[in-house]
């Protein structure tokens, strides 16, 4: 299976070889992400599964007292583009169990 890895940084999706996937990901940590423009690209590209990986917000300390950050905006987005997606959150052990089975089964 490919899958497309879409960058905040630049609102393309990293090349299948990787060989601009390293430079991207140092962007992604020190330039402003252009969400929209991510969004956009998502749907003109018709991805149409959200994988959100990262540390979650919330009130405790370890990974397992975190939620989804941005669920509520990616969906959002998608019903303002009219268009219908996935969303699954990789922010904790747990999570990152759930959307691996739902994907395996998808």
């Amino acid at each position: 299976m490919k899958t497309p890895v879409l960058s905040n940084y630049s609102t393309k999706v990293h090349k299948e070889s990787g060989s601009e996937t390293a430079d991207l990901l140092f962007h992604q940590l020190y330039k402003t992400v252009d969400w929209l423009g991510c969004m956009r690209t998502s749907v003109n590209s018709a991805i149409d599964t959200i994988v959100e990986f990262g540390g979650g917000i919330g009130g405790g300390e370890e990974a397992n007292d975190k939620r989804p950050n941005l669920e509520a905006i990616t969906k959002k987005n998608f019903r303002g583009f009219k268009r219908e997606m996935s969303y699954y959150a990789a922010i904790n052990s747990s999570t990152i169990n759930e959307t691996a089975n739902s994907l395996g089964n998808a």
